[in-house]
């Protein structure tokens, strides 16, 4: 799939990107945001917004999927984690993105998703019990190529807005121009939020201790450098749990945040980490 990246730069000094996006969220289903509160330093000061999804790319297990908007969805089924890892080379390599050399490297492409903790098996040579955790009912792996990328650049207080196209570039900057007048116009829904029942834990709390001890005596041996004991919580909800995302960036502020809209299912959070990072062909 050939695309070329069009974008329309201004000042971004009177609108936040949160306010963009309860903008465009409900005209645009399956939107993502991934937030960054630091406006001091230039490196970690971008703020993205992808809108509208043109193609897909998603990993249960050793199961795949993957679609495009002119392609029906696909699926795949292998036999060990590194096939997965190369079928999501093999579907990245479809597309060929031209942009202008004056757009920031990291707007570029449009692609955007996650690896989840399960996606350990598509990297290194691991293999789980199950190799999908249907509890979870959520992808181990899922990028998405969009349309429409919002960026702003905090620090030099500065927005772009990018849409990945074939059309001419007439009709292209048409359509940033009807985007940049929905991120502006009409005042932001309120909605609620309440909590339904009580909160329940895959664990209990002995549970939890005794797998902290466990991990202290592997950390005495010296079988590992790094890990991490995680609990799982579960609680019900009722009404929009974008109040929650809110109430989040506002105790754990971050230079990163993130809001992934995927329909069935949403990812919120703070403080990931980059995975990777790369420049002019070079991984960093």
């Amino acid at each position: 799939m050939k695309l070329r990246t069009y974008f329309k730069t201004s000042l971004a000094d009177t609108v936040t990107p949160l306010g963009m996006y309860l903008r465009i969220r409900d005209k645009f289903p399956g939107s993502i945001l991934l937030e960054s509160t630091d406006s001091h330093a230039q490196e970690h000061c971008m703020t993205f917004i992808a809108i509208e999804p043109i193609a897909g790319f998603q990993a249960e297990g050793l199961q795949v999927t993957n679609w495009t908007v002119e392609d029906a969805a696909t699926v795949r089924n292998f036999d060990h984690g590194s096939e997965v890892l190369s079928a999501f080379a093999e579907f990245t390599e479809k597309f060929e993105v031209l942009a202008e050399p004056e757009l920031p490297k990291q707007i570029a492409n449009g692609f955007f998703g996650y690896a989840g903790f399960n996606a350990v098996q598509y990297f290194e040579d691991i293999a789980f019990d199950s190799p999908y955790d249907s509890e979870r009912c959520i992808p181990d792996l899922c990028y998405q190529m969009y349309r429409y990328v919002i960026a702003v650049d905090h620090f030099r207080h500065r927005r772009y807005i990018a849409i990945n196209t074939d059309e001419p570039q007439e009709a292209a900057f048409d359509e940033i121009q009807k985007l940049e007048q929905m991120l502006s116009a009409g005042d932001v829904l309120k909605t609620r939020f309440s909590l339904d029942g009580t909160e329940v834990s895959n664990m209990t709390d002995e549970q939890h201790e005794a797998m902290i001890v466990k991990c202290k005596e592997h950390i005495a041996r010296g079988d590992i450098f790094q890990i991490v004991p995680s609990r799982r919580f579960t609680q019900k909800y009722q009404g929009d749990d974008m109040l929650v995302y809110r109430v989040l960036r506002s105790i754990n502020p971050s230079p990163y945040l993130f809001y992934f809209d995927y329909g069935s299912f949403r990812l919120i959070g703070s403080s990931p980490e980059a995975e990777l990072i790369t420049a002019n062909g070079k991984a960093m």
